[in-house]
Order: structure tokens, then sequence, then C-alpha cells
């Protein structure tokens, strides 16, 4: 439920932003406008998608049949549908062509499946690194998922060493999260509807500080004109023949 929404945002919006910014360089419409508009065309369908997967998976895994827990449960995954889609217009709104930005899915989602606290525990991650756990969005929907399923949950425990046993949901909890704070399933579904928001901002930031680009006109440099010459007559380079006789008589006397 992570993919679809985020790969389906990615592709939509670099072939679109051409035509927006061509129509807002007319003052058409406003961005927030176009937004908006996007947004609430696409919702029904991401909720109507992830309810779907919702219903088919929750009696499928064999979860708790409680109908409070399967509405937490929906929400999340509804409410994760919606952070991945705002997710994709952000990272969508950063490239100029869909092929760019589906390049950009593979290290977007290795890094929030690697920050999600599935494989490395929050506190192991060094403190420099403390905004990545807060930004994967994988984190507060699985997060979310484990408080509403194992809250309040009894198991039994047939292994003779008491100290490897767990016989409540609140111990598996606290072995996970280190923490026994009641209820965190809503402060989970909190960090998502916030980080949508601040995705779906940036992405409004990011195209607003783009805008068209258009050519710089420029005046043509005047052609330098050619070098013009004056035509002389021509001299003669051979004699006369009247001035030739006269050499050639003088000659002849001073024989």
């Amino acid at each position: 439920n992570f993919v679809a929404p985020l790969q389906s945002a990615m592709r939509s919006i670099p072939t679109e932003l051409n035509l927006v910014r061509r129509e807002r360089s007319k003052y058409i419409y406003r961005l927030s406008a176009y937004l908006a508009a996007k947004v609430v065309a696409e919702v029904p369908m991401t909720l109507a998608c992830s309810l779907l997967f919702s219903s088919t998976m929750y009696p499928l895994v064999g979860l708790d049949r409680n109908w409070h827990k399967f509405r937490i449960f929906s929400g999340i995954g509804m409410l994760h549908a919606m952070a991945t889609s705002s997710l994709g217009l952000f990272l969508g709104s950063l490239t100029a062509d869909s092929d760019t930005a589906m390049g950009l899915m593979t290290p977007v989602v290795l890094v929030s499946n690697l920050f999600s606290g599935i494989f490395i525990s929050e506190i192991s991650i060094p403190g420099g690194l403390w905004v990545f756990p807060k930004l994967s969005l994988i984190k507060w929907a699985w997060e979310g998922l484990c408080w509403n399923e194992f809250e309040g949950l009894r198991f039994r425990c047939d292994i003779p060493v008491k100290a490897l046993c767990v016989r409540s949901g609140k111990q598996a909890l606290m072995r996970v999260f280190n923490s026994t704070e009641k209820s965190r399933e809503y402060r989970t579904m909190m960090w998502q509807g916030g980080l949508t928001m601040l995705f779906y901002c940036l992405t409004h930031m990011q195209v607003a500080h783009v805008g068209t680009q258009y050519a710089t006109w420029e005046m043509p440099m005047p052609k330098p004109s050619p070098p013009s010459f004056v035509a002389r007559p021509r001299e003669s380079s051979t004699p006369s023949t009247e001035a030739d006789g006269m050499r050639e008589l003088e000659v002849r006397r001073s024989l």
C-alpha cells in the first residue's frame, strides 16, 4: 500500500506541469487552485483502493476481529495512502519528466524501509540521522498498526523459561518500541496527517519556485559594413611606342 500511490502520483504530475505553467503564465488560475483540484479529484480513488485493500487483508491475515480495531486499521491505511500520494507529488515536482521521477522511487522506498523500525531499532540509529525515522511514512503506519493490534491482547505461554515468555500485547510492544504509552496509534495518525500537509506545501513551493521559463529577447548585433574601395585607373606598365623609339635612337647615336 506504499508503492502504488507513490508511483501513480510520481507519473502524473511531471506530464501536467508543463501545461499548468503555460496556463498560469496567462493568469488563467492560481497554482493553489490546481493542486486543490488535483487532490480532490484523486482522493476518492485513493481512499477507495486503500479501504478495499484493508477490507480484504484484515480477515485473511487473521487479525483481531474487533470492529473498533478494524476502523482504526482502515483509517491508518487510508492516511498512509494519502501521505504516500503527497510524497509522490513532491518528488514528481522535482523532475522534468516521469522517467526521472521513477528513478527517485527506488532510493525513497529503500530509505523509508531502512528507517521504519522493522529492521533497525530507532534507539540504535545515530543521532545525526534522527530526521529519517521521523519522515519515514512506513514507520508511522507500521507502528500504528502494531499498537492497534497488540494493545489489550493476552497470550498463552508454554515456554518453561519465564524471562522469554510474552503474556500480553503490552509486553510485546514494550520489547519492540520500548514504550508503555497508551493509544499510541492516534499519535501515529497525527504524524501521518502532518507529513501529508508538509509534502503538499513543499510541492506548492517547488512548482511556484520553478515557474515558466522563457527565452530572453536580445537585440541583434549590427553587421559590420564591408570596406569601401575607390576605383583608380590602372597604370600601364608597358611604355608607349614613341618613347621606345626615342630611346632606341639615343642608344644608336651613342654607339
